[in-house]
């Protein structure tokens, strides 16, 4: 089949990539199409013009016009990101866009790296809808990418996403269609209802994968990256409660750190404070790099930690940046907490070495006295206070925090007020954190154990508008050799408030038990760099063998990216962390690959196409001489014109004897098929054309053997209208 070539194709195919961007156009805050979109679509589609009048071959154009676009594309892309090296600026910019896509609501911001992966798509679009139309010569198949981005809005959000954007997605393909080349013979009329149920397959398929990357909630119904099941958590303070009087601590864990001091291993956090005490709240698990999902500051820590129990979380200082652990591995974008999401659950945990960063706070009295209550990434959650609370408590607070003019001077007089002699610390202090358990505790008995603190600081924060929340982990351990070891003696749980400009500060309102500081040695300084004193005894920690009584659900949620490792949406064995140095490389070298055997695979496609199995007659019968044309301009050999017998005589001169055959029972295969009142089986010629093919290269010497197949000439020839 031979097709004519129009010159309004690339610049149609540059208009209908542009109105397919619309669609999306709901999901963000600001315009998807901008300068930048218009000349990156409108630089190949002019160029793809030009070459269409010149006669440039069509596969040579549609590669020359796709390098064009890729161009502009990095071009932007450093403009998007001044100031930085090409390779990262891109990988900065494709890293912030992912992480903007898994931790924005609806509708995302535009920044850069938003920016740039919108004009990521629109050059993906470009491309595959000029391939698709110009190279294979299947415009039918535009569909798959042109209707992309309208596949993924109605994903994301359906309720968004009107017909008349849809109307523009097809109008932009019917143009596609109008402009692309016409077919001389019929043959490919008959299969473009296949061509259509092809397409629209492969643009769901895309529509859903592309999606799988966008903040959608609960709206995956159809992913399992982190389980089979939504995870059951156990309760923290059961736990607490459970191993206060355990007669022997049990070793949970060593490590060493990088600054040789000891620091506080947190595993969660519980945002919730209800009427029956803190709680955990629903955990929406993500895969894959944590470093930009909490930016402030702090002070960079590496941690080599050795478990020696079965957790369901990793023990880690607050705030992670990345780690690296065996193992199925996800964590929660709002507490950070790093929980287990493989099969064995917990018993992943046991005997396992990891290791990890994080970013850990550390503010000095008076910045925190001059700090600000913030917003808190969670909402209103870290805000909420029950209603049971007596007005008794509030008086409290109102005496506590006299003559306080800040939100940080507020804290600080609360963790003064907990570390002050009207307090006892006890483990004989009923294990109840319930609102009137904490009333009693602030009100009467003023005696407890760590929870019992760090809540009622909580609540109290809370009341003076301070977004707060009940972190739980472990102290810092004791020295141990060049590390510190950690046992069950050591569990704790303290109150994070949020400040603007700070983020989550954590504090250390527990009360020294005994009156004094512990000669035992085995605390660090709190969490927070204030003045406050440390609580100095040990405390209980979770089980080692849990069976946690399940309190919250985490709902496994999309992660990115980008975030090295997200890759895949499920968190990859042995890593939960930004990945390999050699990641960009290896990306590097996987597209030098790609774009070398290119040339062979589109070589390869048509031939596929031209002897399909679907064709018959003469259109099989001049498809399978043009194919044997084009094999003869791939290997560099004279093709004699003129009818397919007298031609197949003279060639047949110059090639090895099985080849020689093969190419005269072609010819006569063609022209029986083409003249004779009977024509020979259909089947036969296919397999003998290929079979000519593949003898007549396998007789060339080596070097120029690949070089037809790798590197193949008919490519780049003008093709004939």
């Amino acid at each position: 089949m031979r097709t004519t070539r129009s010159f309004l194709l690339p610049l149609t195919i540059s208009l209908a990539v542009l109105v397919s961007l619309f669609p999306i156009d709901p999901l963000v805050e600001g315009p998807v199409v901008t300068l930048d979109t218009v000349l990156l679509l409108l630089v190949p589609g002019l160029l793809g013009s030009v070459l269409a009048l010149v006669g440039l071959g069509r596969v040579l154009s549609v590669l020359l016009t796709s390098l064009a676009c890729v161009a502009v594309l990095a071009w932007r892309g450093l403009a998007l990101a001044p100031g930085h090296a090409p390779t990262h600026a891109w990988a900065g910019l494709t890293g912030d866009g992912a992480r903007a896509l898994a931790e924005a609501t609806l509708p995302i911001p535009i920044a850069p790296g938003i920016t740039w992966l919108l004009l990521m798509l629109a050059a993906t679009s470009w491309i595959l809808t000029t391939t698709f139309a110009e190279a294979l010569e299947q415009p039918g198949w535009a569909i798959a990418s042109l209707a992309l981005p309208f596949g993924i809005a109605a994903v994301v959000q359906p309720e968004e996403v009107a017909l008349d954007l849809f109307l523009g997605v097809a109008a932009g393909y019917v143009a596609v269609l109008l402009a692309a080349p016409r077919p001389v013979s019929p043959g490919f009329e008959g299969s473009r209802w296949l061509v259509g149920a092809v397409s629209a397959g492969l643009a769901v398929a895309l529509a859903v994968a592309v999606a799988t990357f966008l903040p959608m909630g609960e709206k995956q119904p159809w992913r399992s990256n982190l389980n089979e099941a939504p995870i059951e958590l156990g309760d923290p303070t059961v736990d607490l409660e459970e191993n206060l009087h355990r007669p022997d601590p049990v070793d949970v864990l060593r490590y060493t750190s990088s600054d040789g001091a000891p620091h506080y291993l947190r595993t969660t956090a519980m945002t919730r404070i209800t009427t029956n005490g803190a709680q955990l709240d629903s955990m929406r698990l993500r895969s894959g790099d944590l470093a930009g999902a909490y930016d402030f500051p702090g002070t960079k820590v590496d941690l080599s930690i050795s478990m020696a129990f079965p957790s369901q979380y990793l023990p880690v200082p607050f705030s992670p940046e990345q780690f690296r652990a065996d193992g199925k591995w996800g964590w929660d974008p709002d507490t950070l907490a790093v929980v287990a999401t493989g099969q064995e659950g917990a018993r992943q945990s046991q005997r396992l070495d990891y290791t990890v960063t994080s970013v850990i706070p550390q503010h000095d009295a008076a910045t925190i006295a001059a700090a600000k209550a913030g917003k808190s990434p969670d909402g209103e959650r870290s805000l909420e206070v029950p209603q049971d609370v007596p007005a008794r408590v509030a008086d409290l607070l109102a005496e506590i925090t006299k003559g306080a003019e800040t939100d940080g001077q507020k804290a600080l007089a609360l963790v003064e007020f907990f570390q002050s002699d009207q307090f006892t610390y006890t483990l004989e202090a009923p294990g109840s954190s319930s609102t009137s358990a904490l009333a009693d505790f602030l009100l009467n008995e003023r005696a407890g154990y760590c929870i019992h603190f760090s809540i009622s600081m909580a609540l109290l924060s809370r009341m003076s508008g301070i977004p707060a929340r009940v972190a739980v982990g472990f102290t810092g351990g004791t020295a141990d050799g060049n590390g510190f070891r950690v046992t069950t003696d050591n569990m704790h749980a303290w109150p994070e408030l949020y400040f603007e400009g700070l983020g989550w500060v954590p504090f250390e309102p527990t009360k020294s038990y005994g009156g004094g500081s512990s000669g035992e040695g085995n605390q660090p300084a709190p969490p927070p760099s204030t003045e406050s004193a440390a609580p100095t005894t040990p405390e209980a920690t979770p089980s080692p063998s849990p069976e946690p009584t399940p309190t919250a659900e985490a709902s496994p949620e999309p992660s990115p990216s980008g975030q090295p490792g997200a890759s895949d949406d499920q968190p990859g064995p042995a890593d939960g962390s930004s990945g390999s140095p050699w990641f960009w490389p290896v990306v590097g070298l996987l597209g030098l690959l790609v774009l070398a055997v290119l040339p062979a695979v589109i070589r390869w496609a048509r031939g596929w196409w031209r002897l399909r199995p679907s064709r018959a007659g003469a259109d099989l019968a001049s498809a399978a001489w043009r194919e044997l044309r084009d094999t003869f301009t791939d290997a560099g050999l004279p093709w004699e014109p003129g009818s397919p017998g007298a031609a197949a005589a003279t060639m047949a001169a110059g090639l090895g004897r099985e080849a020689a055959t093969d190419l005269r029972l072609v010819a006569d295969l063609v022209e029986r098929t083409l003249y004779a009142q009977q024509a020979p089986d259909p089947g036969e010629l296919p397999s003998a054309t290929r079979r000519a093919r593949r003898l007549i290269l396998g007789g060339l010497p080596p070097t120029q053997r690949w070089s037809a197949r790798l590197l193949p000439r008919s490519l780049i020839r003008p093709r004939r209208r």
